[in-house]
């Protein structure tokens, strides 16, 4: 017996020659005219994906700008980028180094990256460095980042109260950073600062395996966390940390946290497996009211509760606490004095 699904095919075959054999032959001329012109038609434009194989901005602004609606473009090149302005990240963008050298420089002049709410920005093996602004030196975002390998080297948020030198989160801001490195980055302020390599607001749940090293925040008054700043009500889980290295420093006023400071987090929240190695937080006398001021926590500063509940496996060496004494009295009121 044959099989049906043979003979099925057979019949199938048999009624579809049948019906071309009773279309009339202009119809069927038409017909075959328009399968020839249609795959001609343009198609739709892709998420601005794309590789970029020449490493400098005009190479790059030629693929990201390609269709603005973002997407995923690989680098197969290595070099330096210098935006001549910040870039404005509006929508779902995946920057990935794939291995090579690739440098964003924002020769001391700008911010390089900034994420909208509502938009996410991922970098994969890239390098930032030298990016500057008041907040948020090389990154600021209201949206979602995600770091993963990449380094942020050399960066400054510098104003009045500047907040994170490489990285600022909004609140809105969901930050997530994996096998990445901070160093020599910095908040600079003409009063306050905040946060030498990252300071948010946002959620950061996932910090591992990075190192933040010889990052710092100063001014002349208050200070908090020479490498990171939080506060959220989210928990956070942070395994595989290293800092070193890392200054809070103020010139007349009270310092706390020579590496993070825990302005509040979320519960449970946890710090596994994490070294702290020569940070600083030191404090300078007000010469002005007369007063000495506070340093506190030279490695870690835990604020407002909730706080951080679980710390486990950490090292904790060669850290210093150093406030000021009062200066000497002097005679007479100072802006009395000429």
């Amino acid at each position: 017996m044959r099989p049906v699904r043979r003979t099925f095919r057979r019949v199938e075959r048999a009624c579809i020659a049948k019906e071309v054999s009773m279309i009339p032959r202009r119809a069927l001329a038409i017909s075959l005219a328009l399968i020839l012109i249609l795959p001609l038609a343009p198609w739709p434009a892709l998420a601005a994906s794309g590789t970029v194989s020449t490493c400098d901005w005009a190479s790059f602004d030629a693929v990201y700008s390609a269709a603005p609606v973002g997407g995923a473009i690989t680098f197969a090149c290595f070099g330096t980028i210098t935006p001549p302005a910040t870039v404005a990240i509006s929508s779902n963008t995946v920057l990935d180094g794939n291995g090579n050298a690739v440098i964003f420089d924002g020769a001391d002049s700008l911010r390089l990256f900034d994420v909208a709410t509502g938009a996410s920005l991922e970098l994969r093996e890239l390098t930032l460095q030298r990016g500057r602004a008041g907040e948020g030196g090389a990154v600021r975002t209201a949206g979602v980042l995600t770091v993963v390998d990449s380094i942020f080297r050399g960066n400054s948020a510098v104003s009045t109260s500047p907040l994170g030198g490489a990285i600022r989160g909004a609140e809105s801001s969901t930050i997530s950073i994996t096998g990445s490195t901070f160093e020599d980055n910095r908040a600079q302020g003409d009063l306050n600062a905040d946060g030498g390599a990252l300071h948010t607001q946002g959620t950061l749940t996932t910090l591992t395996e990075t190192v933040f090293r010889r990052n710092s925040a100063g001014a002349p008054s208050q200070v908090e966390g020479g490498a990171l700043w939080i506060d959220t009500t989210g928990p956070v889980d942070w395994r595989g940390l290293v800092f070193e290295e890392n200054q809070a420093l103020s010139a007349e006023g009270n310092a706390y946290g020579g590496a993070v400071h825990f302005e509040a987090v979320g519960s449970p929240s946890r710090l596994e497996r994490a070294s702290f190695i020569g940070n600083e937080a030191v404090a300078g006398p007000d010469p002005v009211a007369g007063l000495g001021r506070d340093a506190v926590g030279g490695a870690l500063y835990q604020g407002w509760t909730p706080a951080l509940e679980t710390l486990r496996d950490a090292t904790f060496l060669n850290n210093l606490a150093q406030g000021a004494p009062a200066p000497p009295a002097r005679v007479g009121m100072p802006w009395a004095e000429p």
